[in-house]
């Protein structure tokens, strides 16, 4: 496992959480109606700025081929973002999703510069990851700076999770998101009408569930839009390979899952930590 050039980014004496972040029965059942759950609180004051100077290290220290909405796998290398991915009251809200026995598997820092960035049109990520299957956590969005339309922030549909994987077709332009596009018009012929934007403030965060049609947009402001995406599945689904790149020096880096609560229920041998200890 991967341990030089990691850094901490969690003080002993500081809390990432704020201590009104909540998930309990209502936000749950709302999450579970809806696909989508925005926290008004997510992350302490002291997190978020630890947490921003991570980012701001890690955006400067990116190797020039791998852009910086493209810096995936940062768990494997940052101990911070392990530390804040791992967080007691995050693995909580897992667990009321999907049971006692959580792997963690994926984190992606989605960082878009003032006035640039890609558009990602209408996907399900479910869909998209051939390979890993089964009880599927949250998708959990953390916003580092206030984010809304203007600078490209999430926009999810209420509810659509629950109509399934949903029809797609085969791009025919030369972008390199996706082989296969929605069409949101012909899925959703009121899609403005009841589309809804993560309109957050920075240390907020939101959840989506994997099957929820989302899109984003580049960012057209004059500030930068950093987010993070942690993703968690059950131990007991297909937890296939892939492999990603160092931020730092695009080495490749395979993917792993850490069984991060609860038990290794087939006995593959999963590891808990990324890190020499």
């Amino acid at each position: 496992m991967i341990s030089e050039n990691s850094e901490d980014c969690e003080d002993p004496l500081i809390s990432l959480i704020d201590d009104r972040f909540a998930y309990g029965k209502a936000e749950h059942e709302r999450y579970v109606r809806d696909g989508f759950h925005v926290f008004d609180h997510f992350l302490s004051d002291d997190g978020l700025a630890e947490c921003r100077t991570g980012i701001d290290r890690m955006v400067e220290q990116r190797h020039p081929e791998i852009a910086p909405d493209a810096i995936i796998a940062t768990h494997l290398v940052e101990r911070w973002v392990w530390q804040l991915a791992t967080q007691p009251k995050i693995l909580d809200m897992i667990e009321r999703q999907i049971g006692p026995n959580i792997t963690f598997w994926s984190s992606h820092l989605i960082a878009k510069p003032p006035h640039t960035g890609r558009p990602v049109p209408w996907h399900q990520d479910g869909v998209e990851w051939t390979n890993v299957n089964g009880n599927f956590g949250a998708s959990v969005w953390i916003a580092f700076d206030d984010v809304d339309e203007a600078s490209g922030t999430m926009a999810v549909i209420p509810g659509g999770h629950a109509r399934g994987e949903l029809p797609r077709i085969r791009n025919q332009e030369d972008h390199d998101v996706f082989k296969w596009d929605m069409d949101p018009g012909e899925l959703f012929p009121n899609l403005d009408e009841v589309k809804v934007y993560y309109n957050l403030k920075a240390g907020q965060a939101a959840i989506h569930d994997v099957m929820m049609p989302h899109e984003s947009g580049p960012n057209a402001s004059d500030q930068w839009r950093r987010a993070m995406v942690f993703r968690y599945i059950a131990p007991d689904g297909e937890l296939g390979g892939s492999t990603y790149y160092d931020y730092r020096t695009n080495e490749p880096l395979p993917r792993a899952f850490f069984l991060v609560r609860g038990g290794d229920v087939n006995g593959l041998g999963l590891p808990r930590h990324p890190f020499d200890e």
